[in-house]
């Protein structure tokens, strides 16, 4: 091809969709702690005492934050959401509503929202994400943490579908 001439579908392939960057924490005996010495820190009257809880406190975030883990995610377009829906329509029957149904919803979503993982020193995690693993993940991960994926997949479905449904005008008005 020249200048002159394109594919459609090479260049449909560059439509970008939003991304987002996720960070959760896996240590939780640190995490408790920290909490426990927060509490003492904003009830603690002595200066010299509070200072010490604080030094605690400050080696523990690093702690924790060396454990931490980034979960990047991007958008879909909503026919590959809604083709989840069509398969597991095929698994548990055409408007079939139940717990097990919206987990495997949900885990097959997060799945194909995770574009890669990384650990706080940057090493990443080459697995392809299947429903069963993101399933072994969130058992995994403190309540909370595993909230903020969900949270986050939740958050991009809902601007992909912006993004799908904003209409650009000529002038960009």
């Amino acid at each position: 091809m020249d200048a002159t001439t394109f594919d459609l579908f090479d260049f449909m392939s560059g439509a970008t969709y939003p991304e987002d960057d996720i960070r959760v924490y896996t240590d939780k005996a640190s995490v408790y702690t920290l909490a426990k010495i927060e509490k003492l820190i904003a009830d603690e009257k002595d200066s010299e005492r509070a200072n010490e809880l604080d030094a605690q406190a400050a080696e523990l975030r690093e702690k924790i934050s060396a454990t931490s883990l980034v979960f990047h995610f991007k958008g879909l377009p909503t026919a590959i959401a809604e083709s989840v829906d069509t398969k597991l329509d095929a698994k548990y029957g055409i408007g079939v509503v139940s717990d097990e149904r919206y987990e495997d919803r949900m885990h097959e979503l997060i799945a194909l929202h995770i574009t890669g993982v990384e650990r706080a020193d940057g090493a990443k995690d080459s697995r392809t994400w299947d429903a069963d693993t993101v399933k072994r993940l969130l058992g995994t991960l403190e309540v909370t943490q595993a909230n903020k994926l969900l949270n986050g997949v939740m958050e991009l479905t809902l601007r992909a579908r912006q993004f799908e449904d904003y209409e650009v005008t000529p002038d960009f008005s």
